[in-house]
């Protein structure tokens, strides 16, 4: 019966140190971005600067002794800065100045996106939204032309 109890408690304490969860951007950073160390690849990271790619996620080990989550990729693609991205709504970029960029709802300055990362596959959904399309749709008679990015 002693060896019972003594498995149970050893089997408790080595249970809760490790956990396996699935990718979820918002629940990480929700849960884990302010109290925890994030790698990906074994590489520290600022997680709330980069955008996976879902499909590319082998595995998501959050280690509570630590205050460690390991995040391990199926393929190594290389992972680009939001100047190295081929979008082909960027194509206007070149002759039209971009003045703001929304990716997943948060609005980013030009200052803040070169600190941003993105996995090849992890763009959804890109639409560029021009000048005269916000005169037609709105009250306010500024010169904008704003990227909208959705990556999950």
């Amino acid at each position: 019966m002693k060896n019972i109890a003594i498995i149970f408690i050893l089997m408790s304490f080595l249970g809760c140190a490790t956990n396996i969860i699935k990718y979820d951007r918002y629940k990480i950073e929700k849960r884990y971005v302010d109290n925890f160390n994030i790698r990906l690849d074994s590489i520290k990271i600022n997680f709330q600067n980069y955008f996976l790619d879902k499909e590319n996620i082998k595995s998501i080990v959050v280690d509570r002794k630590q205050k460690t989550i390991w995040i391990d990729r199926v393929h190594l693609k290389k992972i680009k800065t939001f100047s190295e991205l081929e979008l082909d709504t960027l194509e206007a970029w070149t002759s039209n100045e971009l003045t703001l960029t929304i990716i997943n709802g948060i609005p980013y300055t030009q200052d803040m996106l070169n600190k941003l990362m993105f996995e090849n596959q992890s763009i959804k959904w890109t639409k560029l939204i021009s000048n005269s399309e916000l005169l037609n749709n709105c009250f306010f008679n500024r010169k904008r032309n704003i990227l909208v990015i959705t990556t999950d």
